[in-house]
């Protein structure tokens, strides 16, 4: 039984998961308190503006095509303003692609019992694409994203509509990322980004970000992927559209490279380990490609199985 199927109305809630609160149910006192307090937790609930996808026909069974269903309640939440929308825990089949919105919280029950995958090859399974003015607010927490054995795909993909009209705080935390995806995280012409607890194994490239200006990347492991772990592109001639990037507790193993960044200024990074596959035409581990302003404390890199991989020119 969710918060969502309680009442504001305390004489309303009779039951809560198959047990009797009824007033005439002993101890009453005991029940009253029990049914005031689902009462309040309601009331906390619609002011917060949380919405479960399964209120709006969301099956998480597996099979059921939840696309649609997960995109009105989005669309929903959207149109009041902003709020969450909840996924309990389930899986959940999609046939294209789930379009965030701004002021939109995705959250899901946990990173192992909250699963969305796709029924086809070549979507992205969350994204958002801005309009021709800055967007604010994208959230999304607390979610599996697994392949499903499709191809093509994208985990996370959230673009603004140039360097003028970016994406605003975007928060991503606590996500896992599991199979052929060809992107784990794509991000492009977006600023005051804080990504953090993302687990990424066997995509190709498990971070990228293009144009993006403020990011905080911390606790982000990428493993077993076939291209880049973390691909930090700017623009050449730098701007201030493409500055700034913190990197802390950030890891690869197995990838042809762990960490590239080109074209891109003003970094660190702290606490990193960056481990490659067996080296291939002379790749690094860690690469710097006209960068300036960039500092490394504590960061390890080496080929998996050999002697350390030859450090990119900083």
């Amino acid at each position: 039984m969710a918060i969502s199927d309680y009442s504001t109305t305390a004489a309303s809630n009779t039951t809560i998961s198959g047990i009797n609160v009824d007033e005439n149910c002993p101890p009453a006192g005991l029940n009253n308190a029990i049914r005031q307090m689902m009462a309040d937790l309601a009331s906390w609930y619609s002011w917060l503006h949380v919405v479960s996808v399964v209120e709006y026909g969301a099956a998480g069974d597996g099979v059921t095509d939840d696309k649609a269903d997960i995109q009105s309640a989005i669309d929903a939440v959207a149109a009041a303003g902003g709020g969450i929308v909840y996924f309990p825990s389930g899986n959940y089949l999609i046939s294209g692609a789930i379009n965030l919105k701004p002021s939109v919280s995705i959250l899901g029950e946990s990173t192992s019992s909250t699963v969305i995958k796709p029924s086809v090859n070549s979507i992205a399974l969350i994204t958002h694409t801005g309009a021709a003015t800055t967007e604010f607010f994208f959230r999304v927490s607390n979610i599996q994203l697994s392949s499903n054995s499709k191809t093509g795909l994208y985990g996370i993909l959230l673009t603004g509509n140039s360097e003028s009209n970016r994406l605003s705080n975007i928060v991503i935390e606590d996500i896992y990322i599991t199979g052929t995806f060809d992107y784990g995280l794509f991000l492009r012409y977006s600023v005051n980004i804080d990504v953090s607890r993302v687990f990424c194994t066997t995509c190709s490239i498990g971070y990228f970000q293009n144009d993006c200006a403020d990011v905080d990347v911390s606790n982000v492991k990428i493993q077993n992927g076939s291209g880049v772990g973390f691909s930090i592109v700017g623009t050449a001639g730098a701007t201030t559209y493409d500055e700034g990037f913190r990197g802390s507790n950030l890891s690869t193993n197995g990838h042809d490279q762990g960490f590239v960044a080109t074209d891109m200024d003003f970094g660190n990074l702290v606490n990193c380990s960056f481990t490659t596959a067996a080296a291939t035409g002379g790749n690094a581990a860690v690469d710097f490609d006209n960068c300036t302003q960039w500092s490394l404390t504590n960061v390890e890199f080496a080929v998996a199985g050999g002697t350390p991989a030859k450090p990119g020119l900083l």
